[in-house]
């Protein structure tokens, strides 16, 4: 059906359109082809095609605006940039074969719409108003359905619009990941198809709000950078994976009452930064500051540690945590290990101290723990700040090289805009071919019927040089008739068909083309744009970015840092301060 739809649709190659079209793609990543088809048949714009990269939009697109048209390709061009149209197909597969059962179509709504609002997420991160956005969309709305839904993505289904119009006009809308999206691999069996339609259902994970609750470790989770943190990330996570507790330990810790300042599970709007670990979008370790707040929390096996400095804003980055109590307002240190819940608490100078929630005293085992505790810290802290240093000065290369990246694709850009003016002389001149052509078609036309009365008066010919030809041979007579009667017959034609009017008309429309004019025109903008001397200019925006030798520079910086040894080094100090720890614990 959509192969058909193509073959009958008319494509877009306008300048407006093309350069849209190039705009949108540079924007969303889009590296492939992008065509955009014209048909009387298609009610709503829709993206589709899996070889080809397709969206088919109604025949009266030509007359919207500029940013009705904008918002549909950004829109469609979203879809195939992530691979919608593939994903949508073997869903459907997948439903078609296992249409008995209902976690199949369970499964195939799900990636419908968790498809839909990374879509709307995607547009409306490119900078478009979502009022904008709601408007087109609801023109759209009261489109007749669609025979091409089974292949094709459209863009406004009445189904879950209203859903998506909330979505889009609220404050609060979650911000969804369009990254890290697999590829799709061709089913090797049906089982595999129909676990392949219940992994699309899987969308990428909405991003977590970074008041996410913090959660026990689950068993055999790594600690893995977050992508939750809703600002610049100063420390890194570590690199290496975190000893996770067993599933009994992490049973018991998760049914233990939480309190003080160690419970993150209450709402907190501020931003973190710092690095944060997840499992399945929940926060399971944290190294960092939110608001004026300093924060550690992590997991060694089945012992958890926490510390939380409030309002220490006063504290510089590399302030250890065994100083915060001298300037922030409160710090609640905590330890859990196996039902073993220790908690002190220091407020301008006063110190509690519970176990396992009764009030003790601060003897010397309390003050052990706590020597012990903080030396962990400590330890982490460093860890954490060094990493952080080396994280920032590689996102500065980064930085730089996005810099040269960007660069680079305006002078793509620049050269794709001069294509695309190429272009349009080019569709200009194949206009004016394809009417000559026409004429040319006319004429053989002709030229065929006259063919047809030469081949009958040959037959007549030959039947009066026949020796055999007498007459009085009535058959004969009656033969040649016929010829007669076919010539006067094809002459009517001739003259009925009027190949002179139909070429006049056709020249008088390659008249109101005015090629030569048009193309004319379109070199003159070519020259007026005089892409090289840009093109020169952003060489020397490149050149003088000096992108080597920054990044040089912050390698050296990196160097000084010694990271490989005095990481190993602090790791090694972790590991003897847990130690200590441990046995404090058990003293």
């Amino acid at each position: 059906r959509v192969r058909a739809e193509t073959k009958r649709s008319v494509e877009l190659v306008s300048g407006a359109w093309r350069e849209a079209v190039t705009r949108a793609c540079a924007r969303l990543g889009m590296t492939r082809r992008v065509r955009v088809l014209a048909s009387p048949h298609v009610t709503m714009p829709m993206a589709g095609g899996i070889l080809l990269p397709t969206v088919l939009v109604p025949a009266d697109a030509t007359d919207w605006s500029g940013e009705q048209r904008d918002i549909v390709l950004a829109h469609e061009i979203a879809h195939l940039a992530h691979a919608d149209p593939l994903r949508h197909v073997a869903a459907r597969i997948a439903v078609a074969i296992y249409w008995f059962h209902p976690l199949v179509w369970l499964a195939a709504r799900n990636a419908s719409v968790a498809r839909e609002a990374a879509c709307d997420d995607a547009v409306l991160q490119l900078g478009i108003r979502p009022s904008s956005y709601a408007r087109v969309l609801l023109d759209f709305a009261g489109a007749p359905p669609l025979r091409l839904a089974s292949a094709t993505l459209p863009m406004a289904r009445s189904s879950t619009l209203e859903t998506r119009l909330m979505t889009i006009l609220s404050d609060s809308r979650p911000r969804v990941s369009t990254r890290g999206r697999g590829r799709i691999l061709v089913p090797a069996a049906i089982l595999t198809t129909l676990t392949f339609a219940v992994a699309a259902a899987q969308p990428s994970r909405p991003v977590a709000p970074a008041s996410a609750p913090l959660a026990p470790l689950a068993p055999s989770a790594p600690s893995v950078p977050s992508a939750t943190m809703t600002t610049p990330a100063l420390i890194p996570a570590p690199s290496a994976p975190i000893a996770s507790a067993p599933v009994a330990t992490v049973t018991a810790l998760a049914t233990q009452q939480r309190t003080g300042d160690c419970d993150l599970n209450r709402s907190d709007s501020r931003s973190f930064r710092g690095s944060m670990s997840t499992n399945n979008g929940t926060i399971t370790e944290q190294v960092g500051t939110r608001g004026t707040d300093r924060i550690i929390q992590r997991s060694f096996g089945s012992l958890r540690i926490c510390a939380v400095a409030i309002d220490a804003a006063d504290n510089r980055q590399d302030d250890l945590p065994s100083t915060w109590s001298s300037r922030a307002r409160r710090v609640t240190l905590e330890t859990r290990d196996d039902g073993d819940v220790r908690t002190m608490e220091i407020s301008r100078g006063e110190t509690t101290y519970s176990v396992n929630g009764r009030t003790r005293d601060v003897d010397a085992s309390a003050r052990a723990w706590r020597d012990a505790l903080y030396e962990l810290l400590d330890r982490t802290w460093e860890l954490s700040q060094l990493r952080g240093q080396r994280s920032s000065l590689l996102g500065e290369i980064s930085s730089i090289q996005g810099e040269r990246s960007s660069l680079q694709g305006e002078i793509s850009s620049l050269r794709g805009q001069v294509s695309s003016m190429r272009g349009q002389i080019s569709s200009a001149q194949g206009e004016e071919s394809s009417l000559r052509g026409e004429i040319s078609s006319i004429r053989g036309h002709e030229s065929s019927l006259r063919g047809q009365i030469s081949s009958e008066r040959g037959a007549i010919s030959s039947l009066e040089s026949d020796r055999r030809y007498d007459d009085r041979d009535d058959r004969a007579r009656r033969l040649i008739r016929e010829h007669e009667d076919r010539i006067a017959d094809l002459q009517r034609q001739i003259r009925d068909y009027d190949t002179e009017g139909k070429v006049h008309d056709v020249e008088r429309r390659i008249s109101r083309l005015d090629t030569d004019r048009r193309v004319a025109d379109i070199d003159k903008q070519i020259r007026d744009f005089d892409v090289e001397r840009k093109v020169a200019d952003v060489n020397r925006r490149l050149d003088r970015l000096d992108v080597d030798g920054r990044v040089r520079a912050i390698e050296r910086d990196i160097d000084k840092l010694d990271y490989d040894r005095r990481s190993r080094q602090l790791e090694d100090r972790v590991d003897d301060a847990l130690g200590r720890l441990r046995s404090a614990l058990r003293r």
